[in-house]
């Protein structure tokens, strides 16, 4: 069999909803044929990444992955096509990420795009990076830098994932109306679609159109997602921002009553509740929402002053925790008597996040004979 012919038998399986089990002994042939093909023709880079992803299926160390396609970075460095390049470089960012070194990441996707790739994974991967720092908050700037990228990556592909990454890039920009027009775009496309109705309510919301946001966020909140939350779906806290952004102050609030989760209390999302039952008159029930709150957090702080030490929970640990839970209250008070004391309407921001996806060429569950 040929390459191609491997990978559709192995999609076909993987598509079949079968248990890994059942279809692991094609990636153990595949692995065979792809170490033959190596030993015949060691320059061959697309069976290197094939075989590099193939141990990644097999739950070889990534560090095996890794060390292949170094290798043939090294041994064929001055015989290797700008496209040869691209494709090791991708790869190898995607297991550098899956090894924790960022830094080696985004490297490897800059290299790759420095070449001026003609597929969309290496541009979209590398914004995304850039954008999703571990404790780093963006600014519009920060999605500027990034929106060439981002651009590319949604003109070489009408995937959904690079059209939505684009917008959001769009909207955080500060170019709002654009980002709104491919959001519409991706509506039409696919009336399920839960993210790009979102965006499009944010958008619509921030050009002065509530009735399309009030629009998407009713029907936002009347899709049953199940029990389970996907990636696709749009968290019920967020549709409860829209409803208050619009002004819809009692289904802001049915939104958390009715969710399927019980949110943490903090003051974030419990200053709108409270000014929702304020605006509505509610104001028994806003005092008992407030008293169920501040009882709820006194028991945590009881609980955590109680906790048993040991090596792994130290007495600093106890206190640090305690004293955060104060501070919730403290802000949860705060925001009690701003509200029902003076002239104090909660602010409610929306960031639209990206949508993530494997960005690794040769993966054996997402790659297209486009990249052969």
């Amino acid at each position: 069999m040929t390459i191609n012919e491997y990978i559709q038998n192995i999609q076909q399986e993987i598509g079949s909803d079968k248990p890994y089990e059942e279809y692991a002994y094609l990636f153990e042939d595949y692995k065979r044929y792809l170490e033959s093909v190596i030993e015949q023709h060691p320059r061959d880079i697309i069976a290197v990444c094939q075989l590099a992803a193939v141990y990644m299926e097999l739950r070889y160390s990534f560090d095996d992955s890794i060390k292949i396609m170094e290798k043939a970075l090294v041994q064929f460095e001055n015989e290797l096509t700008d496209d040869e390049k691209v494709r090791l470089y991708t790869n190898l960012a995607f297991f550098y990420e899956e090894n924790g070194d960022e830094e080696k990441q985004n490297t490897s996707l800059a290299k790759a795009v420095d070449l001026k790739p003609n597929t969309p994974n290496a541009y979209d991967a590398l914004a995304v990076c850039l954008t999703t720092k571990a404790g780093y908050i963006n600014t519009a700037s920060d999605f500027t830098a990034v929106l060439p990228l981002l651009e590319q990556a949604a003109k070489l592909s009408d995937e959904l994932r690079y059209q939505h990454n684009y917008a959001v890039a769009l909207y955080s920009a500060g170019n709002i109306t654009n980002a709104k027009i491919i959001f519409e775009k991706l509506c039409h496309q696919d009336d399920s679609n839960m993210k790009a109705m979102y965006g499009l309510g944010v958008c619509s919301y921030c050009l002065c159109n509530i009735k399309t946001a009030l629009d998407m966020a009713n029907r936002l909140a009347n899709i049953d997602t199940g029990n389970d939350y996907a990636g696709d779906e749009v968290g019920e806290s967020e549709i409860a921002e829209l409803f208050y952004q619009c002004g819809d102050y009692a289904n802001h609030n049915a939104m958390f009553d009715n969710c399927k989760i019980r949110y943490y209390y903090d003051a974030s999302w419990l200053a709108p509740y409270f000014y929702c039952l304020k605006i509505l008159g509610k104001d028994s029930a806003l005092i008992q929402k407030h008293n169920e709150v501040v009882n709820s957090k006194k028991e945590d702080i009881d609980d955590a002053k109680g906790e048993e030490l040991n090596d792994s929970y130290t007495i600093e640990d106890r206190n640090e925790y305690v004293a955060k839970l104060q501070k919730e209250l403290d802000d949860i008070e705060g925001a009690y008597r701003k509200i029902t004391q003076a002239n104090y309407k909660p602010e409610v921001t929306s960031n639209l996040d990206f949508v993530y996806g494997c960005y690794l060429i040769d993966c054996p569950r997402h790659q297209r004979s486009a990249f052969f």
